[in-house]
């Protein structure tokens, strides 16, 4: 480093360490700071003292008058003294000395009359913009003296040192930048850091700018979607249901694996295996011929799949008879058989065995159920029921009646009292009977108040059963009954059980839009728009199309459009034209009008045709 002036003076040689820069002030002090970090340090040159003073003598001016005695010299407020301030002054003009950037993340070096720094562009400060003092002026030892003694008069501005400002997110190492653009492209680019070798400093820069893929980058579904579903051009109906039927094996593969990951008694388990039932029932849609309530084939597997495991019972396999041999050594917990004789009445009507259930409530003098039964059987049977009422209970002798022993049957069967129920002809008020719980009472300040607690998961688990005896014994008015189940259900938040219940009874559970009036399900699975809630919903579409022989679902169009955006902007432009023209398809095929295919998702069909084309280059002829 040079030396700060520009000639050295006789006699005397000032070493400076290379690494300590140096400027001046506006008010002609000098100052050194370290360039790597720019900030200042207390440095002082190595002189000679002797002659410093010769050299201080010979260049003071004969026309120099010395200080009066009465005036007190001033104090000494920086390193420097007077003398030496008048040294520095009757100097020749210093070259331009290069000043930091006031900026702590820049490493530029300006003039000092520069306004701006070359290197950020950044407004430069008072202190960068000021020029040095000895190289604009020419003072004299007499003229110091006078701004010395002004200087004591106004009190002197402290120059503060501008601290590195606070960067906790580092934004000075730089950030990547990406732009997204139609098919799935991506420009981006990364900072990169740089080392400036004459600064021994690292500066971070803009990096290249590449164009990446979206489909490479983001990680694709580990189970690929087969759609469109309906109206693919590409693949055949036959080939699409096998594929879809492949598609739901493997999803309910994952589900079952989840399921096995959480405990058999808790709420999220039972939930689990509500959504595996509902994927079970869409696909036994697609696969099977037939129609929801046809009373043919596609009942029985619906029953199939809906219906919980239970164990064959015989019909001559009583285990507890009505006339026992000795009662002597029995107890009365012995006796309380309510819920064995309940369950087996409930496993004859689960495999839709009325006849049998009323032989065994005949065989175990169990007339009230044998009674209800019949008669929702034939006449027949119900004659013939009350014939064997007549003679055992009405033609008993007195021997007969003290060897004869009567089970106290009651219990707390929740599908035997919706069945019964509906038996009576309630429809949708039996389900009344699906839970019963005991009304509080609360006193409020307004008065005793009717609290229901809330419902229990040991009694919204039975819904299966429920359901199944429904479906295995089917009455007049049982869909209503179907249509109040899925809407219990689906105040307890069990969503995917409601949706099993309004898809099993479509007369009455109304499945559009969102926003249409009394609408009870649109995306099956769930009431929030999910991927796997639209997925089964196309499936679903897909099914109905082959059985009722619909075009489409109206009001799933938008989310197919929404759907096909998506694979656009990932990339996969052959799925989202397939999607393209099924759609197409749906809108011209569908002739009885819906208030969902409006004009605008028209004309947002169309907009999406002309990307596609673009991307593709199919409207230029290039590729």
């Amino acid at each position: 480093m040079t030396t700060p002036y520009s000639e050295p003076v006789k006699g005397e040689w000032y070493q400076f360490d290379p690494n300590v820069h140096y400027y001046y002030d506006e008010q002609g002090q000098l100052h050194y700071y370290d360039p790597n970090t720019n900030q200042e340090c207390d440095y002082q040159p190595q002189y000679n003292q002797q002659d410093y003073y010769l050299a201080t003598e010979k260049s003071i001016p004969q026309t120099y008058t010395p200080i009066q005695h009465h005036q007190p010299p001033p104090p000494a407020q920086t390193p420097q003294t007077p003398l030496y301030a008048d040294l520095a002054s009757s100097r020749q003009p210093t070259p331009d000395v290069l000043l930091p950037c006031p900026e702590p993340t820049c490493n530029g070096e300006n003039k000092p009359k520069s306004k701006f720094c070359e290197e950020c562009g950044r407004p430069l400060g008072a202190i960068s913009r000021s020029a040095t003092p000895a190289s604009n002026s020419t003072n004299t030892p007499y003229n110091n003296l006078q701004q010395q003694q002004q200087q004591q008069q106004q009190p002197r501005q402290q120059y503060e040192p501008q601290q590195p400002t606070v960067d906790p997110l580092g934004r000075a190492r730089g950030c990547p930048i990406v732009t997204f653009g139609f098919g799935g492209k991506m420009l981006v680019t990364f900072p990169r850091a740089v080392t400036n070798y004459y600064s021994s400093t690292v500066k971070p820069q803009p990096g290249p700018i590449k164009v990446k893929y979206l489909k490479n980058v983001i990680p694709k579904h580990s189970i690929p979607f087969v759609g469109p579903v309906l109206f693919d051009s590409k693949v055949s109906v036959k080939q699409k249901k096998k594929d879809v039927a492949h598609f739901m094996s493997q999803m309910m593969d994952r589900f079952e694996k989840e399921k096995e990951m959480v405990s058999g008694d808790s709420l999220v388990y039972h939930q689990i295996e509500a959504k595996i039932l509902l994927w079970k029932l869409v696909k036994v849609m697609v696969e099977t011929e037939g129609t929801v309530n046809d009373k043919d084939k596609m009942d029985h597997a619906i029953l199939q799949v809906l219906r919980p495991v239970v164990s064959e019972v015989e019909e001559s396999n009583f285990t507890i008879p009505s006339y026992p041999v000795n009662t002597n050594n029995t107890t009365q917990e012995d006796l309380d058989v309510s819920d064995h004789m309940l369950s087996k009445i409930e496993h004859f009507l689960l495999n839709g065995d009325r006849k049998g259930a009323v032989e065994f409530a005949v065989q175990e003098d169990l007339w009230a159920h044998a009674l209800i039964i019949s008669s929702c059987v034939d006449k027949e049977l119900w004659q013939r029921v009350i014939t064997n009422f007549v003679d055992r209970e009405m033609n008993a002798s007195p021997e007969m009646r003290q060897q004869r022993r009567f089970n106290n049957i009651a219990g707390n069967n929740q599908a035997l009292r919706v069945m019964y129920s509906l038996f009576s002809g309630a429809g949708g008020i039996a389900m009344n009977e699906f839970l019963v719980n005991d009304i509080q009472h609360v006193n409020t300040p307004y008065g005793l108040q009717a609290v229901t607690p809330p419902a229990q998961l040991s009694q919204l688990v039975k819904w299966r059963d429920t359901l199944a005896i429904l479906l295995a014994n089917r009455t007049p008015r049982d869909l209503e009954a179907l249509t109040a189940l899925g809407d219990i259900m689906k105040d307890q938040g069990w969503i995917d059980v409601a949706h099993i219940c309004y898809l099993l009874s479509p007369q009455h559970a109304m499945h559009s839009g969102i926003d249409t009036i009394q609408v009870r399900l649109t995306l099956l699975g769930s009431d929030q728009p999910t991927e796997e809630a639209y997925e089964l919903t196309e499936i679903f579409e897909f099914a109905s199309s082959l059985h009722n022989g619909s075009a489409c679902l109206p009001f799933l169009q938008g989310y197919k459009l929404a759907h096909a955006w998506i694979l656009a902007d990932y990339g996969l432009l052959d799925e989202a034209e397939r999607y393209h023209e099924a759609i197409d398809q749906c809108i011209k095929s569908f002739t009885k009008g819906s208030p969902y295919l409006h004009q605008q998702l028209i004309d947002k069909v169309a907009a999406f045709g002309t990307y596609l084309e673009n991307a593709r280059g199919k409207k230029n002829g290039y590729v």
